[in-house]
């Protein structure tokens, strides 16, 4: 028969070891959540690629001459902020590329497109929009 005593010690080293398993889930725990990789969002190309499409797609419907570097600049220029820069190009249907606006130093930079005839030759006009840091 145990004695009362050994109820006494059993008791308390039940209550140590409960503690210790707790301890020890808790580091896991701890452990696995620190360890959780953090998803990197790159919200600058979703915003330079909407404001991308959103100027082609006004400046096409306001009529723009896509040819003419000087109405290109111009538009564009009054519509984007101070810390973006952009590069025109037309490609045509044979593959010659007309440089409306080269810029080579362009940062992150997104591009987008628009098909358009112009003088009864299809164009693709493309748009590279990057920062200027």
């Amino acid at each position: 028969m145990p004695n009362r005593n050994t109820k006494k010690h059993m008791k308390g080293f039940m209550h140590i070891v409960e503690i210790v398993v707790m301890c020890i889930l808790l580091f896991f725990v701890f452990f696995q959540l620190s360890e959780t990789p953090v998803m990197q969002t790159d919200w600058s190309t979703a915003l330079l690629t909407l404001q991308g499409n959103d100027l082609l797609f006004s400046l096409d419907q306001k009529g723009i001459d896509w040819l003419s570097t000087e109405s290109v600049e111009t538009e564009i220029s009054a519509l984007i902020p101070e810390n973006l820069m952009f590069e025109v190009l037309a490609i045509d249907e044979i593959g010659d590329i007309h440089y409306i606006r080269p810029n080579y130093a362009l940062h992150e930079t997104v591009t987008v497109s628009l098909y358009k005839i112009i003088e009864g030759n299809i164009y693709e006009i493309i748009l590279n929009l990057g920062y200027t840091y």
